[in-house]
């Protein structure tokens, strides 16, 4: 599994798998099915918070809340389908975000119909992580020694030179990679 917070393509058997044995008080199922959805679960709670929740709150805090809550709570969760999962944890989510914005209003908030976003949209986001999770998955497909060559050329923008120095090969090497 990823371990760097993208949602894995699992198969139905694995998830359910999974989920049987956190049902069973199995702690790591529960915290591997999670990680699975860590970054689209933060984009969701990140597009969802406000400035003033903002100011009090990371959404980091969020996610760890959502996942402590959803642990607590998992007896009450039912499968039904691949992405169940995600929306059940995005429901606590946002009663968290919420619950967090009544707490954080100390004035009625104004609305601005006219007002620009700044930054990119929810939407826009998840489309984001969701090619980055295809990316991800292409990489771990590759073997070794181009997954490398493209960490360090690509994603480090490392020079061949360089690259051809820290894999040990010649640049000509690396470039036929």
């Amino acid at each position: 599994m990823s371990s760097s917070g993208g949602v894995d393509r699992i198969d139905r058997e694995r998830a359910l798998e999974l989920i049987e044995s956190a049902r069973r008080g199995d702690r790591g199922a529960f915290g591997e099915i999670a990680e699975l959805y860590r970054a689209r679960l933060l984009a969701l709670i990140g597009s969802r918070m406000g400035r003033g929740v903002r100011q009090v709150l990371d959404p980091e805090d969020v996610l760890l809340e959502t996942f402590a809550r959803s642990w607590e709570l998992f007896a009450r969760f039912q499968w039904r389908g691949q992405d169940s999962f995600f929306r059940w944890l995005s429901a606590i989510a946002e009663h968290l975000v919420l619950k967090a914005s009544q707490k954080s209003a100390r004035t009625p908030l104004a609305l601005d119909r006219d007002v620009a976003a700044d930054g990119i949209s929810p939407s826009r986001a998840l489309r984001r992580d969701e090619r980055f999770e295809r990316l991800e998955e292409s990489l771990r497909s590759l073997p070794p020694d181009q997954r490398q060559a493209i960490q360090l050329a690509r994603i480090e923008g490392l020079p061949v030179r360089e690259v051809a120095k820290r894999m040990h090969k010649s640049p000509d090497a690396v470039k036929k990679i």
